[in-house]
């Protein structure tokens, strides 16, 4: 990996199949022994697709669950800045109408939703009851 060491990223393998994300085929590839995943693998490469940082690898910033979430993304979109496939940044925009046409036209590639969250809202605390 071309990741520096200390870094966390918070993402999701998926595997593309036939032009569509195909969820069966990643969960199939996990709960597969060794050889039957690595032929899988071959067959049905998996990308990482990532949304945030947990764990910046430079000292001075560390853990960024607190951070807000436009801040978080400014880490990872710099520490994947020179990494390429298999992993990949998922795209990201403050325009709800882009979002609404993101929303309907991925449907076809499997995509079966987006996430919404305000950008000053940290990750530690997106998850908790209100």
């Amino acid at each position: 990996m071309e990741l520096r060491p200390g870094t966390v990223l918070d993402g999701e393998a998926v595997v593309w199949r036939d032009g569509r994300l195909d969820f069966a085929a990643a969960q199939s590839r996990a709960a597969s022994s060794v050889t039957r995943a690595r032929a899988l693998a071959a067959r049905y490469p998996a990308s990482y697709v990532c949304w945030g940082v947990l764990q910046h690898p430079d000292p001075a910033i560390g853990d960024c669950r607190s951070r807000p979430c436009t801040e978080r993304r400014a880490f990872l979109l710099e520490l994947l800045a020179a990494v390429g496939p298999p992993v990949q940044v998922t795209p990201a925009t403050d325009d709800r109408d882009v979002a609404v046409l993101w929303n309907d036209a991925l449907r076809e590639q499997g995509v079966e939703g987006i996430v919404c969250k305000r950008g000053g809202v940290a990750a530690d605390r997106l998850h908790q009851p209100h």
